[in-house]
């Protein structure tokens, strides 16, 4: 699993979707940009080996499964994995999570790979 960091650069809350700022190794913003929806957020739940991207099941509000608690803002680390749309063949933010949660599991995931503190 690829995990990499990134910053919440702008989000709107009414259309549910936004840009991340993708961090290198180091934590340093780059110039890379990538397109985030709200639906890709997931609840990160503890994996065999490492923290894990989950749909958390039996949630709902308003008739929808809720996957974050929280509206992403500006200036806000989360974690995520990359992936591409489907019909533009474009890099985007495929599943993605708040990196203070992923990060409570007791591992970092610097940038292109993880591995236990």
């Amino acid at each position: 699993m690829n995990v990499e960091r990134g910053i919440i650069k702008f989000f709107d809350r009414t259309k549910k979707f936004g840009f991340v700022t993708v961090l290198d190794d180091d934590g340093s913003p780059t110039k890379l940009e990538l397109y985030l929806h709200y639906n890709n957020g997931f609840f990160v739940r503890m994996g065999d080996t490492e923290p894990e991207f989950r749909f958390k099941t039996g949630t709902v509000v308003d008739g929808k499964g809720v996957r974050n608690v929280d509206i992403p803002k500006k200036g806000t680390s989360i974690v995520f994995l990359r992936g591409k749309t489907v019909l533009a063949d474009v890099e985007k933010v495929e599943k993605w999570a708040f990196a203070a949660n992923y990060d409570s599991f007791g591992y970092v995931a610097p940038g292109p790979t993880m591995s236990p503190q």
